[in-house]
């Protein structure tokens, strides 16, 4: 039985729907339907054969795709196109009325894109710009960008979240103050997964009692990300009440002059010095 109300939880509802069970709508708080196409490691729009085997209870001497990778589509079988996409956004909400529906798109076609998805009303949208190589300047302007967008386009004010790839807690705060509502925090999870997957049971029978298991979690939890989120959290605090056009500055013209921020002019060190 699927425990409930235990964990808040984000159901992806990826294109081919691999790994969806209806219960997964049962007390999920957001639903991704992700417009995206999944890569994997080598490059190919596909999902690999481990990502396949967490879905699939196939025997080991006929797995799905003779072990292969499997490819990836494009829209859910049932969402033709944009155009269709306000269907189905409306069917998942009666599937799970507490959950809020978002919309994850990719970094491409956004200036085209962005504005006929915001049409559709989902709840908030999920900017995945983790696809690009982008150096700090291009994220920036490419958040701050999709936030305008987004928020010309509908009515009230919608949630983005950014996916940037890897990223420091000053630079999520920064990515806060040019218009995101939320920032993906996965890399800072990768050592809490690699300990959970690798940790051994509780038990030499594979079996510790769930409240063994959640202090286990607990404490994976606290001593990986509670660092990085205390940085990330005191920072918020220090620009409380303060609107994001004060709380940045830059020390390089060029990020000044494209973010329409402050320059900062720092002093200059004498070579006798």
């Amino acid at each position: 039985m699927r425990p409930t109300g235990a964990f808040s939880r984000i159901v992806p509802y990826r294109p081919e729907r691999y790994g969806l069970s209806d219960l997964d709508f049962d007390d999920a708080r957001i639903i991704d339907v992700r417009l995206t196409i999944r890569r994997d490691d080598s490059g190919r729009f596909a999902f690999s054969p481990d990502q396949i085997q967490r879905w699939e209870a196939t025997p080991e001497g006929q797995p799905l795709a003779g072990g292969s990778w499997v490819p990836a589509a494009t829209f859910p079988p049932d969402v033709a196109s944009i155009k269709h996409l306000s269907s189905k956004l409306d069917q998942l909400r009666i599937l799970s009325p507490s959950a809020a529906v978002f919309v994850s798109v990719g970094p491409f076609r956004l200036e085209e894109d962005l504005p006929r998805i915001v049409a559709a009303k989902p709840d908030g949208l999920m900017v995945r710009l983790d696809e690009l190589r982008l150096d700090g300047l291009q994220l920036a302007l490419t958040v701050r960008r999709c936030c305008e967008l987004a928020r010309e386009s509908a009515s009230r004010d919608l949630p983005v979240w950014v996916v940037p790839g890897p990223t420091t807690p000053d630079d999520a705060v920064k990515l806060i103050l040019l218009g995101a509502s939320g920032i993906a925090i996965d890399h800072w999870c990768e050592p809490l997964i690699h300990e959970a997957v690798n940790a051994p049971p509780a038990s030499s029978y594979g079996y510790s009692p769930p409240a063994s298991n959640a202090t286990q979690i607990d404490t994976l939890i606290d001593g990986t990300l509670s660092g990085p989120l205390e940085r990330f959290i005191g920072l918020m605090e220090s620009l409380e009440g303060r609107p994001p056009s004060e709380c940045l500055a830059a020390v390089d013209s060029t990020w000044a002059d494209a973010l329409d921020v402050p320059e900062l002019s720092l002093p200059r060190i004498s070579e006798n010095a």
